[in-house]
């Protein structure tokens, strides 16, 4: 029977190529600048010329009364995908690519006592929720300008502005607990409950969700793989290399970015997970 999957044996030989061509890169980045100028100007080039042609390619293809269920194939293909991504001829989804923004920058939000949650996307406005010691430091106003909405500007480049919500200010010294269920956050299992190092599936709302607990951290995703939108539980991950492997077609995946090692197209979707007296609160929302 035919298939639109592509054979597993596919994958590593695309990890080769792709790890030759980072091994290239790197030694044109060692040279002196004058040669690593001139070899990047030889690489741009090249990728000019072959998106050129690619974009013609497709085109033509669109053209054929069979030219959108055959492109649609071919990007199922990862080598073909890959190649797309890399000359800007597909775009991954915005959400996805304004999260993975976002979980770049949360390390140094965090390093200033705070963290940023993303709350929608609207015609070009992110927007953002800022928690813990930003909410109400002098510098946050700041942070957000500096960090988040630099950063999204410069590799999301249909964000037009970043704007804060905040939540409404609690009462000072109350001893009540935040009832995290207002605020779109839903309980999931206690960390003891939860395997180290062992991805585990989390129905919430009517979605799965995937949760990994590394040491004194929960990390939570949309239990789907980005290449062909298939359960991510049962997959293989490592914790050495902090990577997760796709149990359909072993595509990997940096958890702590989300990134896919097999495909740079592609990344998880991350989730927003916390902590509360031993209590993991997830927000699909």
């Amino acid at each position: 029977m035919a298939t639109d999957s592509p054979p597993q044996s596919e994958v590593p030989e695309l990890e080769k190529l792709a790890q030759a061509v980072d091994d290239a890169l790197a030694q044109v980045m060692a040279m002196d600048e004058a040669s690593r100028n001139r070899a990047l100007a030889l690489k741009g080039a090249i990728e000019e010329f072959h998106k050129a042609g690619l974009t013609r390619i497709i085109q033509l293809v669109r053209e054929s009364p069979q030219g959108a269920e055959l492109l649609r194939r071919l990007a199922q293909e990862p080598t073909v995908y890959a190649l797309f991504t890399l000359h800007g001829l597909v775009r991954t989804d915005l959400r996805m690519r304004v999260s993975q923004v976002l979980e770049q920058v949360r390390p140094y939000l965090r390093s200033h006592g705070g963290d940023v949650t993303l709350v929608d996307i609207r015609q070009g406005r992110v927007l953002v929720r800022l928690s813990g010691a930003c909410q109400s430091c002098s510098l946050s106003t700041a942070t957000l300008k500096n960090a988040v909405e630099e950063a999204l500007r410069q590799r999301v480049p249909e964000v037009q502005s970043v704007e804060a919500v905040n939540d409404p200010p609690q009462e000072l010294l109350s001893l009540e607990v935040p009832d995290w269920a207002q605020h779109g956050w839903r309980p999931g299992p206690r960390v003891e409950e939860l395997p180290p190092d062992e991805p585990t599936a989390f129905a919430v709302d009517q979605e799965s969700v995937l949760l990994l607990r590394r040491a004194d951290r929960v990390l939570a995703f949309r239990n789907r793989c980005p290449h062909q939108q298939l359960p991510l539980e049962g997959g293989r991950f490592d914790p050495e290399s902090g990577r997760l492997s796709c149990p359909w077609h072993c595509y990997q995946f940096e958890l702590d970015s989300g990134r896919c090692v097999t495909d740079p197209g592609l990344a998880l979707e991350m989730v927003p997970a916390r902590i509360e007296e031993g209590v993991v609160w997830i927000r699909p929302g």
